[in-house]
């Protein structure tokens, strides 16, 4: 994820600073709703908050990715 922000930093300015002031909201995401599935039934949510934070990173990282190549042309 941060080779892929750095990517995008150096690809534009503008959309860095953007994905930059963004990780707080996805460190918010990680936190605070991800913890609540250790509390719902085991079978409704295999894996609780772990198997959470695991979904969240995995797509931050797709899309910051996606976004890294969309700036940096080839």
């Amino acid at each position: 994820m941060q080779a892929a922000i750095r990517a995008i930093q150096r690809g534009d300015k503008q959309i860095g600073a953007s994905v930059t002031n963004s990780q707080q909201s996805f460190t918010a995401a990680l936190t605070r709703p991800c913890p609540v599935f250790d509390k719902v039934d085991p079978g409704t949510a295999l894996g609780g908050a772990n198997y959470c934070r695991l979904q969240e990173t995995a797509m931050r990282a797709i899309v910051l990715g996606r976004l890294a190549v969309s700036v940096n042309p080839h």
